[in-house]
């Protein structure tokens, strides 16, 4: 959620972006490798430590091919895809 806030900073400065591409922004991220490189990181002692990793892998390879299969159908939503006629 650091999208938003941060684009709130420079709202009022050239660097302003738009909030449509906020949401671009937001849905493009990927936020997997900090959870996926806390789970690696849990001690091998630790119990069910390989299910969190498991768990981990799932919602993050998820995410991945969620938003990435869905990303130009919401570019195409928001209008923001590339005209093809254009030379």
């Amino acid at each position: 959620m650091a999208i938003y806030p941060l684009s709130a900073v420079f709202f009022k400065t050239r660097l302003r972006i738009g909030f449509m591409h906020q949401h671009i922004l937001f849905w493009g991220g990927l936020r997997g490798a900090l959870a996926l490189a806390l789970a690696l990181a849990l001690p091998e002692e630790m119990p069910n430590r390989d299910a969190v990793i498991t768990v981990t892998f799932a919602v993050v390879a998820f995410s991945v091919f969620a938003q990435g299969l869905t990303m130009a159908p919401l570019l195409k939503k928001l209008r923001q895809t590339p005209d093809k006629n254009v030379e």
